[in-house]
């Protein structure tokens, strides 16, 4: 454990559902670059404000955190089988 923080670590999967830097603080401490999963389940924030959230980690972490990125599923076929058009 004598090199714990002088060897680089890789955390492949995080939620940052808040703009919170405490984790990120103690990952830069103990040598871990992080990557936040935004998903779209009912009981975390829209996936644009997840979005934001990673964004702004990312601004003041750069070399600290990545994210990964999803769509909503409620873009394909609706009650009528109809899917809504793509948008970025």
């Amino acid at each position: 454990m004598d090199d714990f923080k002088t060897v680089a670590k890789f955390d492949s999967h995080v939620h940052f559902n808040i703009f919170d830097t405490t984790f990120l603080k103690q990952s830069q401490a103990d040598n871990f670059h992080l990557l936040t999963v935004n998903v779209s389940p009912y009981y975390y924030p829209p996936i644009e404000k997840q979005l934001e959230i990673a964004t702004q980690l990312i601004r003041e972490y750069p070399d600290r955190i990545s994210f990964a990125t999803t769509f909503s599923v409620k873009i394909f076929n609706d009650k009528n089988g109809n899917s809504k058009p793509w948008t970025i």
